[in-house]
């Protein structure tokens, strides 16, 4: 309640929650290495709840207009991946770092969080609108352009990996997974519930649904890839069905219990506890950081620069590109594991994500036109 009073969306407030629920502040929510079980199970259920966010999102798109918005969404899609690679790995070469490390850095600051966009978006209401649909769609291929640069780069560093049979295969793999979604996904749909009788079942329609959804997000994840965009190709399968109203509405109580504790569980994760501003190195790290911050906030906003439809309302476009969230840290942790990262500088990089995945929804929630475009 305190938030929606002061416009704030409840994304950031989950985040902020699981922070200070954390080991680094009280403690309440044990971490990975404290208690695997724990951490395991719940991190499940927020990713079915995720999961079942993005299968609505693919319910709700209207085919037509995700086409029409692809070229756009593939010109900011591309700048918001290459102008934060380059401006982040550019600072840090500057600061001194060394090329590999930065290009790292850089790989971090070039992803976007499908799951906070989107959450903000369905508090809304607004993900109809051509602006979502663009977000959305951009969001999808900036995170495809962010594996692809990712599996370059872990590429370079292991020898027994081929970087350009990995970018091939990705990019094969997540065209695989968007076309079942589009093309043959309704037909074995339509097929399943005229054999098995269940059209006027919506109990039975919904369990199927909900199988189909992760059966795709599963399917998804064994490729290497996001179990999201498997769950948003499910949705986009199920987007003509006849009773796509009643799936969705039905799917709502899922998504209201179990998203939420995504956020939470994000924010619980983040150490921020060699954050300290009073030592010497401390004040070094948040001046990097604030740097690194303008850079990657500048990369995102300036990606919608070729958008030419009078509609859109490029700052909104822009603000929901920002957030960095789940997939800029698994970029991270994946350099501080391979020692690429020294601790110290996993902590800036974190410092980062952090002020972007805050920032990303307040601007796009008071960036929002009154009449969005529909």
């Amino acid at each position: 309640m305190i938030l929606r009073h002061l416009r704030i969306p409840s994304v950031v407030g989950s985040i902020f929650a699981g922070i200070v629920l954390g080991t680094t502040v009280l403690g309440v929510i044990p971490s990975e290495s404290d208690n695997p079980e724990f951490y395991n199970m719940a991190h499940q259920l927020a990713r079915i709840g995720l999961c079942a966010l993005l299968f609505r999102v693919g319910l709700e798109t209207r085919f037509k207009e995700f086409l029409s918005v692809w070229p756009a969404a593939t010109s900011v899609a591309i700048l918001g991946m290459v102008l934060p690679f380059i401006f982040g790995s550019t600072l840090a070469v500057l600061w001194g770092w060394p090329l590999q490390s930065a290009l790292f850095l850089g790989a971090a600051l070039t992803a976007t969080s499908i799951a906070v966009t989107v959450s903000v978006l369905s508090e809304m209401g607004v993900q109809k609108s051509r602006e979502s649909i663009l977000i959305i769609g951009a969001a999808i291929l900036d995170d495809v352009l962010g594996l692809i640069l990712l599996s370059t780069l872990v590429a370079f560093i292991s020898p027994e990996t081929t970087a350009t049979g990995e970018v091939i295969i990705t990019i094969i793999q997540v065209v695989t997974i968007l076309a079942s979604g589009i093309y043959l996904g309704p037909h074995v749909i339509h097929i399943v519930t005229k054999l098995a009788g269940i059209r006027e079942r919506r109990g039975v329609l919904l369990t199927m649904a909900f199988c189909y959804l992760l059966l795709m997000a599963y399917a998804t994840e064994t490729m290497g890839l996001d179990m999201i965009i498997g769950a948003y190709s499910a949705g986009l399968a199920f987007s003509h069905h006849s009773e796509r109203k009643e799936i969705e509405e039905d799917l709502k109580p899922v998504i209201e219990l179990l998203t939420p504790l995504f956020f939470v569980l994000l924010g619980a994760s983040i150490d921020i506890s060699g954050l300290n501003f009073f030592s010497e190195t401390g004040r070094t790290l948040w001046a990097f950081s604030a740097l690194l911050f303008v850079a990657a906030v500048v990369g995102k906003l300036l990606s919608p620069i070729f958008v030419r439809e009078g509609e859109i309302n490029k700052f909104t476009v822009a603000s929901g590109m920002l957030p960095r969230g789940e997939v800029g840290f698994i970029f991270a942790q994946i350099g501080l594991t391979a020692g690429i990262f020294a601790p110290r500088d996993f902590s800036s990089i974190v410092l980062v994500l952090i002020a972007t995945t805050i920032l990303g929804p307040i601007l796009l929630k008071t960036s929002w036109r009154k009449k969005p475009s529909v």
